[in-house]
């Protein structure tokens, strides 16, 4: 006992002394950004921090709880935790003084959970080759299953443990739970009725640091390479990954329409048919553009999903409740089980009596913000050409459209979290049903918020100098704007607010202030009842992934101090509205591709740099497409046909170029021209296959393979079945 106090002290030195350097470094990092950040480069904490922390490569998931947990409830947690058949490592995290599980589980608990979540995997080639959902009770014919490593990626591992974490629930007939003085409903799911009531703080899975850095060399700083989709599918999920792979997509698609409209933009201003010309063929590809790229990325995605093994997914018709859905609990008809439900004519109520109102008022001050910006706009060049203000080049009229694109993007922050409140309170049961239907009135608000403006002033006022001035002042304020709010802003912040914590910590740990022996002890309590459990049980775990005396930090605690994911919604809103913008105007304004190509490269490594460097990392999620994003797409694409031949009209195309044509008939050849391309994008949609030409060969030659080899197979063991018959009658 002695000689462990002993060793205790000699740690606690080493590791104070440890704790001093890093302090210095803090200090130093301090005294860099009272200097108006002269050097930026070295606010990059979270990755310093990272080099002196402990990895734990034997972990999967931290569950953390919040300081003053008592221990019955964390007790009671880790017992559920243990018999879901997980392995559960204590450790006491010094910083936020409070307790973090750290999860993994057996090889052979991963592969019943790789059931369960129905993963699909590679077929050895003599068992006919091709993927195939994992069967636990068949692994044998799996490529790599003699291999942990390389047949589960730690995305699948975590997304595993997750699963099963979520399907611990309270069950009254064999106890009545009670956590945090807080009586547990019968039927609950017990991590999300926990995470609810904030007796979880954090349920995250954990960063693997050796492939983090090469996604940081090879991603986030490879601007001239190609994206690696697979390791990023691999690390950090499907859904992610497609993400990805379609801003990918979209970016490349914009290269032709960026010389196009660079082109156009250089030739303009020299002759008014010219020009007219220009604008037609423009248009004409606009149009064409956004109709095959919709056409060509749906056989893209589906490439993708081939590849991933999701392709076949198939719509869960049984989903649970999502973790959120409030209702009344009775039992449930199809399968009999005690789940919450909710009326639908309280949701349909609220939709008409606030849903709707809510989208009046939006469009009501979205016109009353516009009008007194044109007024705004009205004074001030009113005031510059009276000699009130000065010109600067005409900058200064410049002014107010810079602002007024800097409020469309202020409200659209604030109308995103209006419609998370109403969406929360329709209060939909299904998580797919409760995105599609954000996703609807997000696009909605922010379509009106976005292009009333810009509409107002092509087919109402038609002003076209003011409408490509208006398209500049947008198209300008998110290139400088954008990402610098997006990554660098919350980077920085997230940095500073690490460096006061860890540098509190130290501190705490400088002084003389004594070790909280209550969460010691807790620890040491928790600790034990686990090594009782294994043994009897027989359970085999590694040691402790993180030794709380060797060393203070760890690398779990460091990321649980940075910021949660907030999944591709945000991502996604901000790329389909940009695309709409591409789609309805870019004939206005030739130069919206190139800026919008611009705009995109640097958003690839933009978000890189965030998933890498600033957020937790998230669990992955199998998806099989894009899901609604892509109707949005669609239904911008059919608008977008109806955008441009009105911005024929408004700019009088038809008639520049055919004088003899009177208004009428104009009009009546820009409605022909717009039912032409309304079929042309029916007849592309209608005509091209859903699968590429080689994935449907692909998926016959490997039905084929299994065919023969499960007859072979058959045959096989019916002549066995004649060998030791024959043996017995002799």
């Amino acid at each position: 006992m002695l000689e462990n106090q002993v060793d205790e002290e000699e740690n606690w030195n080493l590791h104070t002394k440890k704790m001093k350097f890093s302090k210095e470094e803090f200090k130093a990092m301090g005294s860099l950004f009272k200097k108006r950040f002269t050097n930026i480069s070295k606010t990059v904490v979270t990755n310093r921090i990272w080099l002196k922390s402990a990895k734990s490569s034997s972990c999967h998931v931290l569950i953390s709880f919040p300081p003053n947990s008592s221990y019955e409830t964390i007790h009671t947690l880790l017992d559920k935790i243990l018999k879901a058949g997980l392995i559960v490592f204590i450790k006491e995290h010094k910083i936020s003084n409070s307790i973090g599980f750290y999860i993994t589980a057996s090889y052979e608990r991963f592969l019943q959970g790789a059931e369960e979540l129905e993963l699909k995997k590679l077929i050895k080639q003599k068992y006919g080759g091709g993927i195939k959902e994992f069967i636990f009770a068949e692994q044998e014919f799996y490529e790599n299953i003699e291999n942990e490593d390389l047949f589960l990626t730690t995305q699948e591992k975590q997304s595993i443990i997750y699963e099963i974490l979520c399907q611990i629930k309270c069950d009254h007939s064999v106890e009545e739970l009670i956590l945090g003085k807080k009586k547990v409903p019968n039927g609950r799911k017990l991590i999300f009725w926990c995470q609810k009531h904030k007796i979880i703080h954090h349920i995250m899975p954990i960063h693997d640091q050796e492939e983090l850095k090469d996604l940081r060399k090879n991603w986030v700083i490879s601007f001239l390479k190609n994206q690696p989709l697979d390791k990023i599918c691999n690390y950090f999920g499907i859904k992610l990954s497609l993400y990805f792979a379609w801003l990918g997509f979209y970016t490349k698609s914009l290269l032709i329409p960026a010389v196009l409209g660079l082109a156009m933009w250089l030739t303009t201003g020299q002759d008014e048919k010219i020009d007219s010309i220009l604008f037609l063929i423009l248009c004409s590809f606009n149009l064409i553009w956004s109709i095959c790229f919709n056409d060509l990325w749906n056989q893209k995605c589906a490439e993708y999903s081939y590849k991933w093994g999701t392709l076949d997914m198939k719509d869960d018709l049984l989903q649970e409740p999502r973790p959120m859905f409030k209702g009344e609990y009775k039992l449930n008809k199809v399968n009999n089980k005690l789940e919450p439900h909710y009326s639908d004519f309280k949701r349909a109520l609220f939709r008409y009596l606030v849903t709707l109102p809510s989208l009046v008022a939006v469009i009501i001050m979205t016109v009353v913000i516009m009008l007194k910006f044109f007024e705004l706009q009205s004074l001030f060049e009113y005031a510059t050409s009276n000699g009130i203000f000065p010109e600067l080049f005409g900058l200064t009229n410049f002014i107010p459209k810079m602002v007024y694109a800097n409020v469309i993007s202020f409200l659209n922050s604030v109308y995103k979290k209006m419609c998370h409140w109403l969406n929360d309170k329709e209060n939909y049961r299904e998580q797919t049903t409760h995105e599609n239907h954000l996703i609807i009135k997000i696009v909605i608000f922010q379509f009106i918020n976005s292009y009333l403006s810009l509409f107002y002033i092509a087919f109402y006022l038609h002003d076209i100098a003011l409408l490509k001035e208006q398209l500049y002042a947008i198209f300008i304020s998110r290139q400088l704007t954008g990402n610098f709010k997006e990554a660098i802003v919350p980077y920085v912040m997230e940095s500073l607010k690490q460096i006061k914590k860890i540098d509190k910590a130290n501190k705490k740990h400088d002084s003389e202030k004594p070790i909280n022996t209550e969460l010691t002890n807790m620890v040491d309590k928790l600790k034990r009842y686990v090594i009782i459990y294994n043994e009897q049980n027989e359970i085999e775990t590694n040691s402790y992934p993180c030794d709380e005396d060797s060393i203070e930090l760890n690398q779990p605690e460091i990321e649980s101090l940075m910021p949660k994911y907030p999944d591709t919604f945000g991502d996604y809103l901000e790329m389909v509205m940009q695309y709409g913008l591409m789609v309805f105007f870019a004939p206005a304004f030739p130069l919206a591709a190139l800026f919008t190509l611009i705009n995109n490269f640097v958003e690839i490594r933009s978000d890189a740099f965030k998933m890498c460097f600033l957020y937790q990392r998230p669990f992955g999620e199998r998806v099989a497409n894009i899901g609604r994003w892509q109707d949005v797409l669609e239904a911008f694409s059919t608008l977008g046909i109806i955008v441009n031949c009105g911005l024929l009209v408004t700019f009088g195309v038809v008639q520049k170029l055919v004088p003899s044509l009177s208004f009428y008939e104009s009009f009546a050849l820009i409605v022909l021209i717009e039912h032409i391309f309304l079929c042309f994008n029916k007849i592309l949609s209608y005509s091209l296959p859903k699968l590429p030409k080689w994935i449907i060969v692909a998926k016959s030659k490997l039905e084929y393979r299994r065919r023969e080899a499960l007859r072979k197979f058959e045959m096989d063991e019916m002549h066995t079945l004649k060998r030791s018959n024959s043996q017995e009658k002799f």
